[in-house]
């Protein structure tokens, strides 16, 4: 941690959307390291979810962000090598530092509701066209598809293609799905615990003909 909340999100949601960049807020627990530290696990942060999803350019937008009672610039230096590094496709975000009231923030370290508001405030107007113009972003990938048939008795046979793990919103978990009418979704993972949601697939309400007058 905190690493596996990152991998879980590039699992879960990247594989459908695709990715521009990954912003990214952390050091008040860092303040009482050295900024080589600091700057050092920045690096292998960064290195290992751009090796693991083999998105080498993948940017990150960095934010400044050391405030515990005051701000550490021993942090604050850190996070601007970072940015600083040629090459690196890291960007300054906000200088989070900036909320530092007593009504923001009430313990000193985290943000209450009016400091989130203004974190978002600075996060928003932080991501620049300047820089995000030179952001290639990483589309989504290319998605499992299914293939429909008619079955008897008015239904419908959904099959999803092999080599993935299934979770219909049935609960089924079996790769083919024989049903009646409504709408139907699943979600697939395959063996590197990438997730993929399946197109909805709605089986209508069929009636018998009436009969012609």
């Amino acid at each position: 941690m905190p690493y596996a909340n990152l991998r879980n999100l590039m699992n879960l949601y990247v594989p459908t959307t695709g990715l521009r960049a990954v912003l990214v807020q952390h050091g008040e627990n860092d303040r009482d390291n050295p900024t080589d530290s600091t700057s050092k696990y920045y690096y292998k942060v960064i290195d290992k979810v751009r090796a693991e999803f083999n998105k080498p350019n993948l940017a990150c937008i960095v934010a400044l962000s050391s405030f515990v009672g005051a701000r550490f610039d021993n942090v604050r230096a850190a996070q601007l090598q970072i940015i600083n590094t040629p090459g690196y496709f890291a960007f300054q975000g906000p200088d989070l530092d900036n909320i530092n009231t007593q009504t923001d923030r009430p313990d000193g370290i985290h943000f209450s509701p009016t400091g989130q508001a203004k974190a978002g405030d600075l996060w928003a107007n932080a991501i620049a066209d300047s820089y995000l113009s030179t952001i290639s972003p990483y589309a989504a990938e290319s998605q499992p598809m299914a293939s429909v048939a008619c079955a008897p008795s008015n239904q419908l046979t959904v099959t999803q293609p092999a080599g993935y793990q299934y979770s219909w919103s049935t609960g089924s978990t079996s790769n083919s799905l024989t049903v009646g009418a409504g709408i139907y979704t699943a979600r697939l993972q395959n063996g590197q615990n990438k997730i993929y949601f399946h197109q909805r697939s709605l089986c209508p309400q069929l009636f018998s003909p009436q009969p012609q007058p």
